[in-house]
């Protein structure tokens, strides 16, 4: 059996390969694989989230089966969804006949979840297209846990995952951490509790800061003692051969190869061309770095919607490929110091709509 490690380094290749083959070309061909966001309802209260900072519309959304259908009937290569949701995906009633759907049409898919909602009886309903869980699990530490993601009772999150290594051993785990000032002593000890219960990979990334008050939990290369716990972790994952994958402490540019292969479609059907740009109650949102705000356009960034129009023609129109122009013209293979980032982001003009590709966390490494 394949393990997860050559699973995503065989992903990250191919990704990698198709990006650079298709890079200097603004068009791109229809999709084999996209994040869909299926929920807005959550069952937990994260005192991290910023989704209610960047949420429209009704909190008890879903994206219906019908709907779903549609979407597949519009990207007729597709072979991979990523279930995600600016909620809880399981929180989504049609969920699981929505996986069945797609099991029927032979796509595979992984899925992003706070682990709540695996009781037996939904296990027991998974379909082996389904073929990853990421569950989010920021510390070990069960009083910490709780008071981060409220309404997380961690023994029976537990107890879900060891069910769901009993019923579904095929599927492949991995925990997805949020760092924060107040965990990040506790990455060695994940890795610990990651390896008593049979998780494979661990990812782990920085906090999307719309506020002062996430801003000042961040964890930079100023952090005390943070490179010491992320090193020390990184290889004890090594030992336990799990695969382990954190963001620089430094803003290290990265490929952004979703607009080229991976669009985020959400539950409303709006297309976003990647899945760090996706949705907010107003045409503009503050984003905090180290002590400085930038205004994020997420408006310029809602490139069509697949109920309203085709997405073939939304996928390669004129915004399409002007983000990709944007993104391949200003592609920097740089590290910074957060500073530097800063000064950057402030100084940064406005050429376009999409200007704010140049200066963007996720691409810099410094969000999500």
């Amino acid at each position: 059996m394949r393990s997860l490690n050559n699973f995503n380094s065989v992903k990250s290749i191919i990704k990698t390969k198709l990006f650079y083959l298709f890079q200097r070309c603004s068009y791109s061909f229809s999709p084999r694989s996209i994040n869909l966001d299926i929920s807005w309802a959550c069952n937990l209260d994260c005192v991290m989230c910023s989704v209610r900072e960047r949420i429209s519309g009704s909190n008890k959304d879903y994206l219906t089966v019908d709907n779903f259908k549609n979407i597949l009937s519009q990207l007729p290569q597709l072979k991979f969804i990523d279930f995600m949701g600016l909620g809880e995906p399981l929180m989504n009633p049609y969920f699981f006949n929505l996986l069945d759907i797609a099991h029927a049409k032979n796509i595979k898919a992984s899925l992003i979840t706070n682990g709540m909602l695996l009781n037996k009886d939904s296990i027991n309903k998974i379909k082996d297209n389904l073929v990853r869980i990421y569950i989010s699990m920021d510390t070990p530490v069960a009083e910490k846990l709780e008071k981060i993601r409220k309404g997380v009772q961690f023994a029976r999150l537990i107890d879900n995952i060891h069910n769901l290594k009993k019923l579904k051993p095929n599927i492949k785990l991995g925990f997805l951490v949020v760092l924060m000032q107040e965990t990040a002593e506790d990455l060695p000890a994940l890795v610990e509790l990651a390896r008593d219960i049979g998780i494979g990979y661990i990812g782990v990334n920085h906090l999307l800061c719309l506020d002062k008050f996430n801003d000042e939990r961040r964890v930079t290369v100023s952090t005390d003692k943070a490179k010491y716990y992320l090193e020390k972790a990184e290889d004890l994952a090594g030992k336990h051969k799990i695969d382990f994958v954190s963001r620089p402490l430094q803003p290290n540019m990265r490929t952004c190869w979703q607009p080229w292969l991976e669009p985020l479609i959400m539950l409303n059907g709006d297309i976003h061309p990647c899945c760090f740009m996706d949705q907010s109650a107003e045409s503009v949102c503050a984003e905090w770095f180290d002590g400085v705000t930038v205004r994020v356009p997420f408006n310029c960034y809602k490139m069509g919607n697949i109920f309203q129009g085709n997405f073939k023609k939304i996928w390669n129109g004129k915004d399409f490929r002007n983000l990709r122009k944007t993104l391949r013209n200003s592609e920097i293979i740089s590290e910074l110091t957060p500073g530097e980032l800063n000064s950057l982001r402030q100084k940064v003009t406005y050429p376009d709509k999409f200007w704010y590709c140049r200066i963007c966390l996720w691409r810099w490494s410094m969000a999500c």
